[in-house]
């Protein structure tokens, strides 16, 4: 018997397209489907997805799979892949798309996907390999308005083959124990926003890109509970000198810390804050800090907290330096200034800069710190994991 209830496979082209609204739940002996809906080895696939308001997808593996397709979609007619109902996968993915050498469109969830296993590799949405995914338009990436929950695994996960275009934007609800919102991969267009609510161990990550081009804008909630609110690792470029950088104008809380950039190569934008960024966490190194840099070799802008901005730290506001223990982590040039014309409240100190080569502008500070150790500290902290001098700085401090 078959374990996948709909199945298109092994087709030169498919036209047409696939809707929904009924039920699909099989079993074959003790187990569910592996697949809800799969379409596979497909030359062609034009038109797209759906799964209505009534849709009810449940599924061992994958509720919705598409893989190893030449061409998904069309220019005249998008193909995206929609949810408005309800998803269950018991091990792996809500929506994966896999090896798809040319998608056109995007991947929407307004309804309900929920990861029900024990998994860690679990995801809501899943979108990895291929040469170019979606469309360079508003509304081309990966979107959702919906909810996304599970124990474990990512809510949204990219993972960029060569080009991946439109970007990803939340504005419902992601309740995840492992990654809100993961990009990575080659080059990556379009950026990141978070306007809805995401709690997980990391709201938003990228890491290992080569060429992440847009932003990543907070204007919603991000609650996190083990490591950090946006975390950029090893990326090569990050960011234009149009619209890169990383915005919060919304809240991050939660035990971790708030901003992280850790052996990033160049990252162009600078980092804003508007919003509320409140953490907690014992360790004087990471846990606990709002804005952490450590281990880039240029940072191109400026760091703002704005005068409606808030950071409160149990360890310290914001921090650049050379981390013990991360290899390749000497931080060679932050090209841009610090000011603080809102509040920061720190256990230990509101701004430190502990292991940079060169530091051209300056701070500034029209606001009010409150530490409880020192407010503004250039050079040395050793004992507290930064191993690195200071050797230029440039521009004073006011």
């Amino acid at each position: 018997a078959s374990r996948t209830p709909l199945t298109v496979s092994r087709l030169t082209k498919f036209s047409g397209g696939i809707v929904n609204t009924g039920t699909m739940t099989i079993t074959v002996g003790p187990f569910t489907a592996y697949y809800g809906v799969l379409v596979s080895q497909v030359s062609t696939f034009f038109g797209g997805i759906s799964n209505g308001g009534a849709g009810l997808i449940t599924s061992q593996r994958d509720a919705i799979r598409v893989t190893s397709v030449a061409q998904f979609g069309a220019s005249s007619a998008a193909g995206n892949i929609t949810n408005s109902g309800t998803l269950i996968s018991s091990q792996e993915t809500g929506i994966h798309v896999n090896n798809v050498t040319t998608f056109i469109g995007g991947v929407f969830n307004t309804g309900t996907i929920s990861l029900t296993g024990a998994s860690g590799g679990q995801a809501g949405i899943a979108v990895s390999g291929g040469l170019t995914f979606g469309l360079d338009v508003a509304g081309g990436g990966i979107s959702n308005g919906g909810t996304i929950s599970g124990a474990n695994g990512t809510g949204i996960s990219l993972v960029a083959g060569s080009l991946a275009l439109g970007g990803i934007s939340n504005s419902g609800t992601i309740s995840i124990g492992g990654i809100g919102i993961l990009a990575a991969g080659a080059t990556l267009m379009g950026g990141i926003s978070n306007q809805g609510a995401i709690t997980a161990d990391t709201g938003i990550r990228v890491n290992n890109a080569t060429n992440f081009s847009g932003r990543i804008a907070n204007s919603g909630t991000i609650h996190i509970t083990y490591a950090d609110g946006v975390r950029v690792t090893d990326t090569v470029v990050f960011g234009n000198n149009v619209s890169g950088g990383i915005s919060n104008s919304g809240t991050i809380s939660g035990n971790g810390a708030g901003i992280v950039l850790a052996r990033d190569s160049t990252f162009i934008g600078g980092i804003s804050n508007s919003g509320t960024i409140s953490v907690t966490g014992a360790q004087l190194s990471i846990t606990g800090t709002a804005v952490i840099l450590t281990g880039l070799a240029t940072f191109q802008g400026n760091i703002s907290n704005t005068a409606s901005g808030v950071i409160e730290a149990a360890q310290r506001g914001i921090v650049l330096g050379t981390l013990t223990g991360l290899t390749g982590t000497t931080f060679s040039t932050f090209a841009g200034s610090i000011s603080n014309s809102g509040t920061i409240s720190a256990g230990a100190t509101g701004i430190l800069i502990a292991g940079v080569s060169t530091f051209l502008t300056g701070i500034t500070n029209t606001g009010t710190i409150s530490a409880g150790r020192v407010g503004i500290q250039v050079g040395y902290a050793s004992s507290h994991g930064f191993t690195a001098p200071v050797v230029s700085f440039a521009g004073g401090i006011s």
